[in-house]
């Protein structure tokens, strides 16, 4: 019997063991899964490479909405926050919603509607207290939703606020839903990216790609991070394409307006390149030239766009992005450090080079590149490479395809080495195109 008991507790304790290593390599696998996924292309529903996570985290999303609180003065350490309104016609109320420390009010907003103004508290960060979420929004079909995000330490943080990024426009827009993509305790949360509303559609049929916000600790504010979790955006793009072709939309949410929601999530994944192939490839429609040109010249200006696609150098933050020089008609390439202009690259115009086209400025593993094609009987594909040196670019090899169309079977493709390496600031195209 003594032996009995002695064995039983042995087999217990490494019953438990085991069970402990399962459960750590479990969650060590789980976060593998969630952080290295980073590219996902095929929206096909039989062909996805989702995991039942992924998808999950798709569809168990929380509403901010839900968090709201219904009391007009609510006291949180020392801070009150009201939300009155005053008047006794519906149409015709004033509201305020406040947040106050002391004396001192840190923000104020005011409505004519009891409903545009809200306030509650939600965890973000993962810590003992949670944090205070203001909301307001103003105008009718469009309506422009603000939310306002604060840390109430004995210093209050203002982590989050949209008012930044829509200065000039409503670039992000809707909804604020929190959602832990990568299991770390920390809430990320999504909005919608707003650049395309009414463009080539209505307001109903316009499309919204997801934005993505994630904590940085270092800046201790909600940044931009769909580079982070392209996956996330890719599994709810097929979701919602799924959900349209078994719901037999119609013209209006037809194959071009599909194809034009694939081609914009994948560049909202940062996965760009992949997105104008599709484009190229799929998008049959009579509107495909003109609809190319001016979807880049809205992402030129979209601040999400921006995010994804920036630059870094020996630990120096660069901006790259194409701008549209109205004078001549043609685009430029802009690099950026700290607001301040480091290269403009002049791209030559139609009247210039006869079919001239600049296809894409991608950051690569060492620096950027940059893809352009031109021609009209000779046809001519260039990539120029660029790698980072000490903070600094430079051009070290350009990759060639040419052919005759003529003659298409003569067709030509070479990498040229650049020795040495042209430094970017002495860089001009035109040394560079026959």
């Amino acid at each position: 019997m003594k032996y009995s008991a002695k064995y039983l507790i042995v087999f217990i304790f490494t019953f438990l063991i085991g069970l402990s290593v399962l459960v750590i390599w479990h969650s060590m696998s789980l976060n593998f899964n969630q952080q290295g996924r980073k590219r996902i292309v095929d929206f096909s529903e039989t062909n996805s490479q989702k995991t039942e996570s992924e998808s999950d985290d798709v569809k168990k999303q929380l509403s901010i909405e839900d968090y709201w609180e219904n009391a007009e003065e609510f006291s949180y350490k020392d801070y009150k926050i009201t939300n009155i309104c005053l008047g006794k016609d519906v149409d015709f109320l004033h509201c305020q919603l406040r947040l106050v420390k002391g004396d001192k009010v840190l923000q104020e907003f005011e409505s004519n509607g009891r409903h545009s103004l809200n306030y509650g508290f939600f965890n973000f960060l993962g810590e003992k207290d949670k944090q205070l979420v203001l909301y307001n929004v103003e105008g009718g079909t469009c309506s422009t939703h603000t939310y306002l995000i604060y840390d109430l330490k004995s210093v209050p943080r203002l982590i989050y606020d949209s008012r930044k990024i829509n200065k000039q426009r409503d670039y992000i827009n809707f909804d604020l839903t929190p959602i832990d993509i990568d299991k770390d305790g920390i809430y990320e949360f999504t909005r919608s990216v707003h650049t395309f509303d009414y463009f080539y559609g209505s307001h109903i049929d316009s499309i919204y790609p997801t934005a993505i916000f994630e904590y940085d600790p270092n800046t201790g504010k909600y940044e931009f991070a769909n580079s982070k979790f392209p996956f996330y955006i890719l599994e709810k793009t097929r979701n919602e394409i799924s959900w349209l072709k078994q719901n037999n939309q119609g013209e209006t949410f037809g194959e071009r307006f599909i194809l034009r929601k694939r081609l914009l999530n994948l560049i909202y994944a940062g996965q760009r390149e992949e997105g104008w192939r599709l484009f190229e490839e799929e998008y049959n429609f009579e509107d495909k030239q003109e609809y190319k040109q001016d979807l880049i010249k809205e992402l030129d200006q979209c601040p999400v766009y921006k995010a994804i696609y920036r630059v870094n150098c020996s630990g120096k933050s660069f901006e790259l992005e194409t701008v549209y020089d109205e004078l001549r008609d043609a685009k430029n390439i802009k690099l950026t450090k700290n607001k301040k202009v480091e290269k403009i690259i002049k791209l030559p115009n139609q009247s210039e080079f006869n079919g001239f086209a600049l296809n894409w400025v991608k950051k690569t593993q060492k620096g950027f590149e940059i893809s352009l094609d031109y021609g009209s009987r000779f046809y001519y594909a260039k990539r120029f490479n660029f790698v980072c040196r000490k903070g600094k670019f430079f051009l070290n090899e350009i990759k060639v395809e040419s052919f005759d169309k003529h003659n298409p079977e003569k067709w030509d493709s070479k990498t040229v080495k650049i020795n040495p390496n042209m430094p970017l600031e002495k860089f001009l195209i035109k040394d560079y195109i026959n």
